[in-house]
């Protein structure tokens, strides 16, 4: 992900959202839960590339709605998520129209409880 070329990324993107699907025991076992909750809300800051984001998030998205117990705070430090998107949005997803971005922006923020946070409504 830290490529420069942007096909290659978002192709990267791409095949992380297949195996969020369809390799569950690689992405969400012992390697890929320590690794791949970093990499992706690191990801948030780093991609530039307007036509990238909307498949960022997607690969955000989906890695968040199938963790496996349903819980993916254990291992997701949800305060460095919450500051990632937000320079994200800062930035407008970096001319990004917001018909490509915006459908998965709502579950992600949705998935952030209030418990996560300790706030209290």
């Amino acid at each position: 992900m830290n490529s420069s070329k942007s096909s290659l990324r978002i192709k990267t993107y791409s095949l992380l959202a297949t195996l969020c699907q369809h390799a569950k025991s690689l992405v969400y076992g012992q390697v890929g839960s320590s690794a791949l909750p970093k990499l992706l809300t690191n990801a948030l800051t780093q991609e530039k590339e307007s036509s990238n984001v909307s498949s960022l998030l997607e690969v955000l998205l989906l890695y968040l709605s199938k963790f496996p117990d349903g819980n993916p705070w254990r291992v997701v430090e949800a305060p460095l998520l919450v500051k990632n998107l937000g320079k994200q949005l800062k930035k407008a997803c970096h001319g990004a129209s917001a018909s490509q971005w915006g459908p998965m922006m709502l579950p992600i923020l949705a998935s952030l409880s209030d418990v996560t946070f300790g706030l209290q409504l």
